[in-house]
């Protein structure tokens, strides 16, 4: 019998079962949900299977006042371990079986310290779709005595992989027809494996290396029976005649134990002159005959050793290479500095003649207007000496050397800014030269701005500059020129005075 009931708008199955009864098999009954009242009349239940249902949710009441409930079936659902939470506070489960349930992706880290179990001795999560797989989740699980995680996507341990010493009554495990990679570090488990082969489902054939270390192969080979081809060391196909046939049966019945071959007919092929030609088939390698000596892995740990500590190396060398290149104008400055000057020295030195009134800084691609409207007004018309590095620089002399000395010889500095000069990387060397060297001096700086610089373009020193120091924009019409040549000779007002002087 059977109840029709509503819950929340839709229509919900509900046995109607016998109060006596105490095992219920209802598997594959395409029941998506459990709900609360679905085992309310059948208290002294201790069996429940629930097999291909669908299920993707329990009722978290759903097993309410089942105190004899010792065993549940959930094979084949949709499920996963945050939906399960009403199953595993059930005290009373001795066997919990879950396999084929591609939902379990993973095992939350404390969820058996949440739900210990106190009673539970069987538990099985074969075939899940677990991507890692930490056995020493296990350990609450005090009484478990049969643990089941076989064919999962692969197996990794969190280093506790003496798993029988924490779990003492564990007596049987399977952990077959996973994917191990044979390399050093599964060394631990291969022992394990070895040592207490007893306490193992399925060994040795269920433990099989699914991928095997380049530098162990050599070794395997060396050790195993079956690690080269079925038949043959270079042939791709090698042909039987068909009156051999029980010749290649005898040497099938002694591989039959090392090789997974479904069906030898299968790969049985007859040309046109009756021969029979066998594919190449690579042999299986098992756990138990996996080797790696300590000498490989040593290398290869050494190996992996040199990898890192070289390609740190070159971590290193490259993000050195590229704050020097930033920086080269920067460090250039700071080497002419601790090698070619004496700041002692000049400090000691007395007032003294200088050979230029206004040493000028711009960028090559200004040079005209230098030529053009600097020159001629503060030369021509009041006589002030200019330093103007295309024509006053010593030939052949250290450009860096050239920088140092004439802006030493000059009473004032006058850059002449523009995007050109921001983009330069020669004028940014002797505007960061200019301001470690004369900033110590009142009023020497002068700044012209000849274009408007953009956001891009503009860089520390040069931002530093406007906030600090006072310039003077030039303008094309006839009032901002008379402007600015009337506030830029002011600015030189000291040196005119003492010429006239």
């Amino acid at each position: 019998m059977a109840d029709c009931s509503r819950n929340g708008g839709r229509l919900q199955f509900v046995p109607v079962l016998p109060p006596i009864i105490t095992s219920l098999n209802f598997s594959f009954n395409n029941l998506p949900h459990l709900s609360s009242d679905f085992f309310s009349n059948v208290t002294q239940l201790s069996f429940v299977d629930l097999t291909g249902n669908g299920l993707v949710s329990v009722d978290q009441h759903a097993f309410r006042g089942l105190d004899n409930l010792t065993t549940i079936t959930l094979d084949s659902n949709f499920l996963d371990f945050n939906s399960l939470r009403p199953v595993l506070n059930v005290s009373t489960l001795i066997q919990l079986q879950m396999r084929n349930i591609r939902n379990i992706t993973f095992i939350p880290e404390n969820i058996f310290i949440e739900f210990p179990l106190p009673n539970l001795k069987q538990l099985v999560l074969a075939g899940s779709n677990l991507g890692v797989l930490y056995l020493s989740d296990f350990k609450p699980l005090k009484k478990l005595t049969y643990l089941d995680v076989g064919r999962q996507s692969s197996v990794r341990d969190k280093g506790d992989h003496l798993q029988c010493q924490h779990s003492p009554s564990l007596r049987q495990l399977d952990l077959s027809g996973n994917p191990y990679a044979c390399t050093c570090s599964l060394r631990w488990f291969t022992s394990w494996l070895i040592d207490e082969r007893r306490k193992f489902a399925n060994f040795p054939k269920g433990y099989v290396c699914a991928t095997v270390s380049s530098t162990s192969s050599g070794q395997v080979g060396k050790t195993q029976r079956n690690f080269t081809r079925f038949i043959g060391e270079t042939d791709d196909h090698l042909k039987w005649h068909r009156n051999r046939t029980s010749s290649f049966q005898g040497v099938s019945d002694r591989n039959q134990s090392d090789l997974s071959l479904p069906n030898l007919n299968y790969f049985l092929q007859t040309d046109a002159d009756e021969n029979v030609s066998l594919p190449s088939v690579i042999a299986v390698v098992y756990l138990s005959d996996f080797v790696m000596s300590d000498q490989a892995c040593l290398l290869s740990q050494s190996t992996s050793l040199l990898t890192a500590v070289l390609a740190a190396v070159l971590v290193v060398f490259m993000l050195t290479f590229l704050v020097l290149y930033k920086y080269r104008w920067h460090i250039r400055l700071a080497l002419y500095e601790a090698f070619q000057r004496n700041p002692q020295q000049q400090q000691q030195q007395p007032e003294r003649e200088y050979e230029y009134d206004v040493f000028v800084s711009y960028a090559n691609e200004d040079v005209d207007w230098v030529r053009q409207e600097l020159i001629p007004t503060l030369e021509g018309r009041y006589g002030l000496r200019l330093c103007v590095h295309q024509r006053d620089f010593p030939v052949g002399g250290n450009i860096i050397d050239n920088i140092s000395t004439c802006v030493h010889a000059s009473k004032r500095v006058l850059f002449v800014l523009s995007p050109h000069f921001a983009r330069s990387r020669w004028c940014q060397f002797e505007l960061v030269f200019c301001q470690n060297y004369v900033m110590e001096r009142d009023d020497v700086l002068v700044l012209t701005l000849l274009a408007p610089i953009s956001g891009r373009d503009m860089t520390d020193a040069i931002s530093a500059m406007f906030k600090t120091t006072t310039y003077l924009a030039w303008g094309e019409e006839e009032d901002a020129r008379k402007a600015f040549w009337g506030r830029l000779v002011l600015a030189f007002h000291d040196i005119l005075l003492a010429q006239m002087a």
